[in-house]
């Protein structure tokens, strides 16, 4: 497994991504899937960055696998507010866009586009972690 400790800000997210390009490239991983995955995490450290500290400083850990199958696990964590996205209701997509409420649609598209996506708060710390079978 590969990790990569950053501080939750914005200007971290190049840092994140690059790893998890590169990630992918050592992997041999498919492009669009490589895409989709990247949108997802994408979203969740952004989520992270915007929320789990409260204009307060604070990290974010990115860390990655492949197993021999070719599934991929990409866990995502950090030691901010505890904020389970996957309670989440589905935003209603049949209202049109004009008369919806603004947010949720990032947690809609991370569980469309990975395999299993999961939740949990262990030591203190939100744990989100990402799986596709590449």
């Amino acid at each position: 497994m590969q990790t990569l400790k950053l501080p939750a800000k914005l200007e971290s997210l190049h840092s994140a991504m690059e790893f998890l390009k590169n990630f992918f490239t050592d992997c041999r991983i498919d492009s669009s899937v490589a895409m989709q995955i990247e949108l997802a995490v994408e979203e969740a450290l952004v989520n992270i960055i915007s929320y789990a500290y409260h204009d307060n400083d604070g990290d974010m850990e990115l860390s990655c696998d492949i197993s021999t199958d070719r599934k991929l696990t990409c866990v995502i964590s950090d030691s901010g507010t505890a904020f389970d996205s996957l309670q989440k209701e589905e935003p209603d997509l049949s209202i049109p866009v004009e008369e919806r409420a603004i947010g949720g649609l990032g947690i809609f598209l991370v569980r469309k586009m990975m395999d299993d996506v999961q939740y949990k708060r262990e030591n203190d710390r939100n744990i989100l972690t990402l799986m596709k079978k590449v």
